[in-house]
Formats: C-alpha cells, sequence, structure tokens
C-alpha cells in the first residue's frame, strides 16, 4: 500500500516538474517572440519602412501592453506621413519645380527628427538649383537681346533670395547694356535725321536761296532810283546793305568747302537766315513806301 502511495507521489511529482517546465518553456518563447517583434519594429523604423514597423509594433501588443510601444507606433504613423511628403518633395525638386519642392519641405517640423535636417539641407539644394537655372535663363535671353525677360528670371531670384550678388549684378549689367542700347538707337535715329535734313537743305536750299536772293535783288533795283526822305526807311536801307555784305562773305566761304561736310550744310543755314532777315526789313521798307 506504501509503495503505490509513493508511485502516485512521484508520478504527481513529476508531472507537476513537466508542467512547470511547460509553462516556463511556453512564458520563455512569448518573451522571445515579444522581444524579435520589438526589435525587428526598431530595424524597420531605422529603415524608415514605418508601415512594416507599425504591423510589427502592434502585433506585440498581443503579448503585452506597453505604452512605450502605443507611442512608437504614433511616431511611426507621424513619421509615415512625414515621409509622403518629402518624397513628393523629392518628385517636384527632380521635375524642377524648384519653389513648389521648397513650399513642401517647409511643412516638415522640427520634431520629425532627421526628416527635418534632410529638408533643410534639400531646401538648400533647390534654392541653389533654381538660382542655377534662372541665371542661364537669364543669360540665354540677353544672348538674344531680350533684356525685359531677363530681368524678369533675375527677379524670381531676387523673390527668393534678395540679397543675391550673382542676380544683383546681372541686373546691373543689363540695365547698362539696355541704356547703352537705347542711347545708341537714339544716336542711330539722330544721325539719320541729320543726314535727311542735311540732303533736304542740299537738295532745297540753293534754289530757294537764289530764288530769294533774286527777289531781294530786284527789290533793291526797284527802290535805289527812289527819294529817301524817311530816316526809318533809311536805317533799314543800311541794315539790308550790311545783311548784303555779310551773305556776300558767307558766299566766298561757301566756295570754298566740300558740299558733304556739316560747315557746308551751316553755311547754307546761315545764308538763309541773312535772306530771312533782309526779306524782313524789305517787307518793313514796303510798309513805308506805302505810306
Amino acid at each position: 500500500m506504501i509503495k503505490i502511495k509513493s508511485r502516485r507521489l512521484v508520478i504527481i511529482c513529476i508531472f507537476i516538474i513537466l508542467a512547470g517546465s511547460s509553462f516556463g518553456i511556453y512564458k520563455y518563447n512569448r518573451v522571445q517572440d515579444y522581444n524579435m517583434l520589438i526589435s525587428d519594429g526598431n530595424k524597420y523604423m531605422d529603415l524608415k519602412e514605418y508601415d512594416k514597423a507599425i504591423i510589427l509594433f502592434e502585433r506585440s501588443l498581443n503579448y503585452k501592453k506597453d505604452p512605450e510601444i502605443e507611442k512608437n507606433i504614433t511616431l511611426a504613423n507621424k513619421l509615415r506621413q512625414v515621409k509622403i511628403v518629402y518624397d513628393n518633395g523629392i518628385k517636384l525638386m527632380n521635375d524642377k519645380k524648384y519653389l513648389e519642392a521648397i513650399e513642401e519641405f517647409k511643412t516638415i517640423s522640427k520634431d520629425s527628427f532627421k526628416w527635418y535636417s534632410d529638408s533643410q539641407e534639400k531646401i538648400q539644394q533647390c534654392r541653389k538649383e533654381f538660382t542655377a537655372q534662372n541665371i542661364k535663363l537669364a543669360n540665354d535671353s540677353a544672348k538674344l537681346n531680350e533684356y525685359d525677360k531677363a530681368n524678369k528670371y533675375l527677379d524670381n531670384i531676387l523673390k527668393l533670395d534678395a540679397n543675391n550678388l550673382e542676380a544683383k549684378n546681372l541686373k546691373n549689367k543689363f540695365t547698362k547694356v539696355i541704356k547703352e542700347e537705347k542711347e545708341r538707337e537714339m544716336a542711330i535715329k539722330e544721325k539719320e535725321s541729320n543726314r535727311k535734313e542735311k540732303e533736304q537743305i542740299k537738295s532745297e536750299n540753293p534754289q530757294k536761296i537764289q530764288e530769294e536772293t533774286l527777289n531781294n535783288d530786284n527789290f533793291n533795283n526797284n527802290f535805289n532810283n527812289k527819294p529817301k526822305n524817311n530816316s526809318q526807311y533809311n536805317e533799314y536801307a543800311m541794315q539790308l546793305k550790311a545783311l548784303e555784305n555779310q551773305k556776300y562773305k558767307v558766299d566766298i566761304e561757301l566756295g570754298h568747302l566740300s558740299e558733304n561736310s556739316d560747315t557746308y550744310i551751316n553755311k547754307l543755314k546761315e545764308k538763309q537766315e541773312l535772306i530771312y532777315r533782309q526779306q524782313e526789313i524789305i517787307q518793313k521798307m514796303k510798309n513805308i513806301s506805302a505810306n
């Protein structure tokens, strides 16, 4: 009887030991699985594969409720959204839509860890590439003499960076070129206008002067034989004679000048002015004679 009881006791002890061992092994395996899930989840976080990390963290909660893991899940969800924004910024950047990319990167906040520092680097890169792009476009436009268009590209840069020296220097250079170009155009127009005026003077003035001179000479011949009892009339006659002497000197000078020279043209104008003054005096003398 005692032997039977002893056997039962041994069996019970063995059962307890086996049950305890099984529970210990089960418990150990659960801890190992939990730790593995957390470890793999953290690895995916480092790899920025947030969807996979979230799945593993959520699975780990089936083993144990841990507030820290729940925080990790919240963080992973946030960083997943940040990554979407960052990737969109990269796409815009690759499409050379630099200003849009900058605005996208700016939405990434400082609490986004490395995403923030990376986005700040991309903003600086976008600024440099946007500047280089617009500098090239400005220079290309300037080569085609499209300076208004070139200045618009430079204005794009200055809106982004008001102190950009390269853009400022180019803008000053283009402004100077535009001014010089306008002055050159004005000089060409003035030269052409002077040329036409000279041609007109050369073609019209000799004949016109000859006709006006003949009219003045006819007046002198008609009035030389008339009595001159009026003192004002006599004064006009003296002025008329003085102008005639000046005109004679101009005629001599014209005979020694080239017809294509500026001096010749100026002398023609001077002679015409003398004739106009003679005509004014003659008209005054006619008025006196009429009275």
